[in-house]
C-alpha cells in the first residue's frame, strides 16, 4: 500500500522557503549547506517529491565533492570555483521552492487570501509559480518535437538554440495569455470576498515542520561555526 503524501500548508513551504535562503547566505562551509539539503532531501521526499530531493541532495554532494578536491581553482574556466560556490547555495534554495512550485494555484491563491497580502504582491507570485511549471512541460514538448524532427545537434549549436527559443518566446505569450484569461474567469479581480474549494489551515504538522526546520538550521549554523574551523 503507497503511503500518501504529507501535505503541508503554503505558509508553512514560505516559511521554509525563507529560511533557506537566509541560511544559504550564512552558511560558509560545504560541508554544513551539504547537512542543510540532507534535512531539505527529507522535507521533500515527506511530500512524495522522492526524485527531485534526491537528485538535489546527491547534486550538491557531488558539486561540495568538486570544490573540495579542486581546492580554490574550481574545474576549468567553466565552472570556476566561485560559480560552484553560488551553485550549491542555489541549489539549496531551489530545493524549498520546488516543493511551493509544485502546489496547487488555487491553493497558493487562496494561502494569500489568508495572509491578507495585497493583490499587487499575491498576484504576481500567484502567476509566477503557475507559470513555471506550464513552461517547463511545454519546454519539454517543444523539445520531444524537434528530436522527432532531427533538428537537435551538437554540430550546430546555435541553429539548434535558434530552433528552441523561438517556439518557446512564441508559446510563453500564449501561456501567459491563457493564464491571464482563466484568473479573470475565476473572479481574482473581484473585489469581495473570495470563497475556495481547498480548506487553507494551519495544522499541528506545520508548527511541527516549522520547529524541526528551525531546530535544524540551528545545529547547521552551529556546525558551520564551531565544528568545521
Amino acid at each position: 500500500m503507497r503511503r500518501s503524501a504529507l501535505h503541508v500548508d503554503f505558509r508553512a513551504k514560505l516559511a521554509v522557503f525563507a529560511l533557506m535562503f537566509v541560511l544559504s547566505a550564512l552558511l560558509t562551509h560545504d560541508g554544513s549547506v551539504c547537512l542543510a539539503m540532507l534535512f531539505m532531501m527529507l522535507y521533500l521526499c515527506a511530500q512524495s517529491f522522492y526524485r527531485a530531493g534526491i537528485i538535489y541532495f546527491f547534486a550538491g554532494c557531488a558539486i561540495a565533492l568538486l570544490r573540495s578536491l579542486s581546492g580554490s581553482e574550481g574545474i576549468t574556466i567553466f565552472l570556476p570555483d566561485v560559480l560552484l560556490f553560488a551553485i550549491l547555495r542555489i541549489s539549496l534554495v531551489m530545493m524549498a521552492a520546488f516543493a511551493m512550485v509544485r502546489m496547487p494555484p488555487g491553493e497558493i491563491t487562496a494561502a494569500f487570501m489568508k495572509m491578507r497580502l495585497p493583490s499587487a504582491l499575491a498576484l504576481p507570485i500567484t502567476f509566477m509559480l503557475r507559470f513555471a511549471p506550464t513552461v517547463r512541460g511545454e519546454f519539454r514538448t517543444v523539445l520531444a518535437a524537434l528530436r522527432m524532427r532531427g533538428l537537435l545537434s551538437l554540430a550546430h549549436p546555435l541553429r539548434a538554440f535558434e530552433y528552441t527559443l523561438i517556439p518557446m518566446i512564441t508559446r510563453s505569450s500564449v501561456i501567459s495569455d491563457d493564464l491571464a484569461a482563466s484568473a479573470e474567469l475565476r473572479g481574482i479581480s473581484n473585489p469581495g470576498t473570495h470563497s475556495s474549494l481547498r480548506l487553507i489551515r494551519f495544522q499541528m504538522i506545520d508548527g511541527i515542520l516549522l520547529i524541526l526546520a528551525f531546530v535544524f538550521s540551528a545545529i547547521c549554523l552551529y556546525v558551520d561555526k564551531w565544528v568545521m574551523i
